[in-house]
């Protein structure tokens, strides 16, 4: 990377020597007392290196990338050449400048330089010349490509090398290659005026016209350091520390792919010219608010990365020359030195207030430049790693120093830059200052870019920087990426229309004439009931609800496991015109009091064996069960509606900030809508559909009203089943599934044991609720790739889905799986903080709208007014939902979901604010301070994590706490992990420092470390904990639940348990007792094939059932015979 000239280097840089070093002699007295020492010759014992040369030879020991720190220069010479001559100038450089002569070799683990008193360069010849003319030049750029790449051996000077390709009698281009340890962009220019002053001379047979030098390029280094650890370089370290206090670890900059463990500097470019008049612009700018060209060049590319990092804190990195004393200037070497620009745009300031405060950095920066970046990082000591660079991983460079003339005598000469194919950075933007107007190049990590996302950002920079220049007083949100007739196109492509209208405007009148009244509606179990049947039963619930008091727009609570009762009382509410609430049974007497309460319901429906989970309520209660005979005495057909598309259909509570669930509140409108968008977009009719879905997640809205407007059949496993991955695959054969919806991370276990065979019936697989891994995709077209395989996304308050996503077996492996288009019926935009319609590329908030659009919160005006907005890119009256959700338009028009702009997290297929899960746990008398977070696994789902800091003495440990929560939250919103820490981490600005929060090891939670396993299962199923559990130990007393483990990685690790062992096991012995030994004795007993679950558990019962002991009715002998023979 070249040096950057910044504040008035850009200006400097076009003096003439002399005023040049007349302002070097006025600025001298100003500087710190840093530059006042004099560089003098160092001791003849002194050879150190720089602390650039240091921080490279290091960078070259740990890339396996040979030409990362390659500099290739291109020249094309016309005319005739004097080989001898130029071979002789350039050897006389070599001798002039015992940087040249330098090699570094390894000594007890550190760098050394050895300078040898005479090095000989020999220039290579190749001839071109019986190449046809027309092939030349791109053989020419091939070689040039394969020189730039060759590696150079450190230890070997010199670390420069000359090729000279004969075209022709008169025609020649000159490869030279030169490595960046001894080299930087200012020795370019330095090298071209030497060499053509001693060509000049040799052909002359004149002395060499140059000036002896005062020191070398080793004195500087010698000098630099002594400097460093005066008081001077303290100074520099106390501003720096200052300055870069909490700055984020990374970027966060979208990339097309995930960031490898290891950067390969794979890299390629994008160049383009910026018009006369944009040139013009950014002069007029900075003339106007009394700063520079750089300046307002790296302002624009901040205001840039701002769109599309949605960071107020930026870092961007520049090199400057650092020759800051004249008599560095004639001097060949590595002086470049990286500085670090922070600005804050945390308030979304003006453009012109952002020209202010990098004019201030720059300065800042400049009066401490003497800082070595290597120096810096090692007092700041950042996170490290190989993956990214520290500080800074995207670079921005001025290249504005005057341009050497190239005049030997006979000879016409063209230089250009070549490409190693390398990049340092993540991403750079270099500018070129080529009056009349401006190049632009963006040096990119192929690794991480596709050429297309830069092509676009480049477009973006053009846009940027004439809205900045056209309204400068403007707030940098509000400056659009995209030209208007963009925008338009924008908009157009941003809905979907629905083509198929209801016959009936209300959720479940469709239902009464979908199918057949003997066809089969639903089967729970050996339970089943025709369309006929559920009409008539479900009529007869609503005359008894109407009965009652239910009515339109009133809500009724639905308190049911799923089974045939859960969808009669589903359709019973209806018919009643009024709302249905869906209630877990697990969830906790506390949340259900409150939903109830909020609700306003004005009744329960249950049974009388569910209805013991119910707490201490003042609602009605109907139990279909033992109220069956007078819910019977009610008629069979239906009542007259009183209810219209407007009135709701359902009330689903969510996840809330405040501390309590909120109530979502959809329309028969929205409900229809988004069912008949199904029967528009899926192809393949539902046969049977397997319901896996809680009544309380929205996702099984979808899965009934789909199945049963199209007179299918709806599948409901029992709760063994559901947790047993091997029971339903077998129940998806003999059921004849053929539709499917659930969490990525479920699906990624099901089709773990999956085969074309066993999910022959299998036609359309939907995965949704959580981000779906390429992982899944790859097993899903290698285990049942006749099935269509389809990613939904979707808030609750856009009635279950917005957009989806066909995802096809050539989708590609190492790219985020998109979310797709929006689906019939919805609209979807990408958004910026200042509301404009961001372009392909460029990460925003999703904003969804259309006809599934909720009517808002109940109870939550504020709320509500808060999240759904009016749509300004629509008609009058139509509205929009801030998702919170953070993605980006890909160039394809799908779009690609990112992560939140807020924190909340989604865990289970459901949505979660930690801050309610917070609100709870501080609630424990004990809890002082928590933060909770969210971690993914590799198949897209996530695990909760409390870090807590409890009062001074207190002895409660976390399983206190996870107990604590477990009665006041639903399981899925108890965190795996307590993790009790002295205290929070915390940025200076007092927030918490969520990076330097430790990696919570399950393992501080074993009661015991792990042993010598006991046989080959043992080992086999640790291993297996292991991974699931992402874990160190296993100790035989070791709950599963404890250590981390949910519903999910308990069917993970059975379904990898019996892949491995080929041996069914029952998704119970983990849940019957949670403990690994207990565990490891149920495999092996399975593994042999000598367990029976049903005579084990008969034996339980009939113990739990026996007196108290000490009471002699079975005698211990006895006992023991039993259970020996168990």
């Amino acid at each position: 990377m070249s040096a950057t000239p910044i504040a008035g280097e850009d200006r400097k840089g076009r003096l003439s020597p002399a005023k040049r070093e007349l302002l070097e002699i006025k600025l001298r007295g100003r500087r710190p007392n840093v530059t006042r020492n004099e560089i003098s010759v160092r001791p003849p014992s002194q050879n150190p290196l720089s602390f650039g040369q240091e921080r490279i030879w290091f960078q070259c020991q740990v890339t396996s990338n040979a030409a990362l720190y390659h500099i290739p220069l291109l020249a094309w010479l016309d005319g005739h050449l004097d080989v001898r001559a130029l071979e002789a100038g350039l050897n006389e450089v070599i001798r002039r400048h015992e940087v040249l002569r330098s090699g570094f070799e390894r000594k007890n683990g550190a760098p050394v330089q050895i300078i040898s008193p005479h090095v000989e360069l020999a220039i290579g010849h190749v001839d071109l010349q019986d190449i046809d003319p027309a092939s030349q030049e791109s053989e020419v750029r091939a070689r040039a490509g394969v020189e730039a790449r060759k590696a150079f051996d450190l230890a070997h000077p010199p670390l420069l090398r000359v090729m000279l390709l004969k075209l022709g009698p008169a025609r020649h281009a000159l490869l030279l290659t030169v490595h960046h340890i001894v080299w930087d962009g200012w020795s370019s220019g330095l090298l071209i005026r030497e060499i053509c002053q001693l060509y000049t001379a040799t052909l002359s047979h004149s002395p060499s016209p140059l000036a002896p030098l005062p020191i070398q390029y080793g004195d500087f280094a010698y000098w630099h350091r002594r400097t460093m650890e005066s008081e001077s370089g303290s100074e520099q370290i106390a501003y720096w520390k200052k300055r870069l206090e909490g700055l984020p670890d990374m970027s966060a900059l979208p990339t097309d792919r995930p960031r490898a463990a290891k950067q390969a500097h794979r890299g390629s470019t994008h160049s383009w010219r910026l018009s006369e008049s944009l040139r013009d612009g950014f002069t007029n700018l900075a003339r106007g608010n009394d700063t520079t060209l750089f300046v307002v060049l790296l302002a624009t590319f901040k205001a840039l990365l701002f769109h599309y990092t949605g960071q107020s804190d930026l870092a961007v990195g520049t090199t400057i020359a650092f020759r800051t004393r004249s008599e560095l200037e004639s001097l060949l070497g590595f002086f470049a030195n990286a500085l670090v620009l922070r600005t804050q745009l945390g308030d979304d300031p003006s453009f012109e207030t952002l020209l202010a405060r990098v004019h201030e950095t720059a300065l800042g920066a400049q009066s401490n430049q003497d800082m070595p970046f290597e120096k810096l990082v090692e007092e700041l000591a950042p996170k490290r790693g190989l993956s990214h660079n520290p500080l800074f991983q995207i670079a921005f460079v001025l290249h504005n120093l005057p341009s050497e003339k190239l005049e030997l005598p006979g000879l016409t000469i063209r230089v250009e830059e070549t490409s190693t194919d390398s990049a340092t950075f993540d991403l750079v933007l270099h500018i070129f200052d080529e009056r009349p107007g401006l190049k632009a190049r963006l040096e990119y990590d192929s690794e991480l870019f596709d050429h297309a996302t830069i092509v676009r950002m480049a477009s973006h920079f053009d846009a940027l920087a004439l809205s900045v220049m056209t309204h400068p007083g403007s707030r940098i949100s509000a400056h659009s990426l995209s030209a208007p007739e963009q925008e338009r196109q924008l908009i157009d492509k941003s809905s979907a229309k629905l083509t198929i209208f209801p016959d009936r405007p209300l959720l479940h009148q469709s239902i009464d004439i979908a199918a057949e009244a003997g066809a089969i509606a639903v089967t729970a179990g050996r339970e089943s009931l025709t369309y006929g049947e559920l009409v008539e039963r479900s009529n007869r619930l609503a005359h008894h609800l109407a009965n009652m008091g239910v009515g339109p727009d009133v809500p009724v609570g639905v308190f049911l496991e799923p089974s045939i009762d859960m969808i009669v009382a589903i359709l019973g509410a209806l018919k009643a015109d009024g709302a249905y609430v869906p209630i877990d049974p697990s969830y906790p007497a506390a949340r259900i009091q409150h939903i109830l309460a909020d609700s306003n319901a004005a009744a329960v429906i249950t049974t009388r064996r569910t209805a013991a989970g119910l707490p201490d309520i003042s609602t009605p209660v109907v139990f279909l069960d033992t109220d069956a005979a007078i819910i019977g005495a009610n008629p069979t057909r239906a009542a007259p509606s009183r209810a219209g598309p407007d009135n709701l259909a359902y009330l689903i509570y969510t996840s809330g900030s405040t501390g309590l669930p909120k109530g979502v509140m959809v329309s028969h409108r929205n409900a229809v809508a988004s069912t008949l968008a199904r029967r528009q977009f899926y192809a393949a009719p539902v046969k049977t559909y397997l319901l896996l879905s809680s009544i309380a997640f929205d996702s099984s809205v979808a899965g009934i009203f789909w199945t049963l407007f199209e007179g299918g059949r709806l599948c409901i496993p029992g709760e063994k089943i559901r947790r047993d991955p091997s029971a339903l695959i077998r129940m998806i054969e003999q059921e004849a599934v053929s539709h499917l919806l659930c969490l990525p991370s479920l699906y990624s276990v099901l089709s773990s044991l999956a085969s074309p065979t066993n999910c022959a019936s299998l036609e359309c697989v939907i995965v949704a609720g959580e981000e779906c891994k390429g992982e899944v995709v790859a097993r899903h077209f290698d285990r049942v790739p006749r099935a269509a395989l389809f990613n939904e996304y979707g808030p609750t308050e856009c009635a279950v889905w917005s957009t989806v996503h066909e995802i096809k077996s050539e989708d590609r492996a190492d790219a985020p799986i998109s979310i797709g288009r929006p689906i019939p019926g919805a609209q979807a935009f990408v958004v910026g903080p200042g509301g404009t319609l961001l372009p392909p590329g460029v990460p925003g908030e999703l904003y969804v709208g259309g006809q599934g659009l909720a009517r808002g919160y109940r109870g939550r005006a504020d709320l509500t007014a808060e999240r759904f907005l009016p749509n300004p890119f629509g008609e009058a009256g139509e509205r929009l939902y801030r998702t919170g959700d953070r993605v980006r338009l890909r160039a394809d028009g799908d779009i690609e979901f990112l992560g939140r702009v807020d924190s909340q997290v989604k865990v289970r297929g459901y949505r979660i604010e930690p801050a309610e899960i917070e609100k709870a746990l501080l609630r424990h008398p004990s809890a002082r301070d928590v933060v909770v977070i969210a971690s993914s696994d590799k198949t897209g789902g996530a695990k909760l994590l409390a870090y807590l800091v409890t009062a001074a003495g207190a002895q409660e440990r976390d399983a206190v706490f996870k107990q604590y929560l477990s009665e006041h939250l639903p399981d899925y919103m108890v965190p795996d992990s307590v993790v009790i820490l002295d205290s929070l981490p915390r940025l200076p600005n007092g927030k918490i420092d969520r990076g330097a929060l430790p990696a919570t090891s399950p393992t501080s939670n074993s009661s015991a470390r792990a042993s010598e396993p006991s046989s080959a299962i043992a080992a086999l199923m640790a291993e297996i904990w292991r991974e699931v559990l992402s874990i160190e130990d296993v100790g035989d007393d070791d709950n599963f639940f404890d250590l981390g483990g949910n519903s999910l990685s308990a069917i993970r690790v059975i379904a990898r348990a019996q892949q491995l062992l080929g041996k069914d096991i029952p998704i119970a012995s983990i849940f019957d007792d949670g403990a690994f030994r207990a565990f490891v004795l149920e495999v092996e007993l399975c593994a042999k094939g000598e367990f029976a679950d049903d005579e084990l558990n008969a034996l339980l019962a009939e113990i739990e059932e026996a007196p108290e002991p000490g009471l002699s009715v079975v005698s211990g002998r006895g006992l023991d015979e039993e259970v020996r023979h168990v």
